[in-house]
């Protein structure tokens, strides 16, 4: 259910025009074409496409929690398959 972090998402580097630093992110245009992109894509202030990295972040720890039972899961069947040996 998560795999668009995996699939669809690549990490950005930009700077802002008033910022001296590089920022890393996501580019809200795709984040918007996500499964869930559109939940949590808004126009700000000036109309330009950006993401409510909260509610992102609600969605990231939803996958890694995924990911973790996934291994659990996996290492649990490894450790009965090595009793089984």
């Amino acid at each position: 259910t998560y795999n668009f972090v995996k699939d669809d998402l690549n990490i950005a580097e930009y700077k802002y025009l008033e910022q001296d630093n590089n920022t890393f992110g996501f580019i809200a245009q795709d984040v918007e074409n996500t499964k869930v992109g559109s939940k949590f894509i808004h126009k700000d202030s000036e109309g330009f496409l950006a993401y409510d990295s909260g509610a992102y972040a609600s969605i990231l720890a939803g996958a890694l929690k995924e990911a973790i039972n996934k291994i659990e899961k996996l290492e649990s069947e490894i450790e009965i398959l090595k009793a089984n040996n």
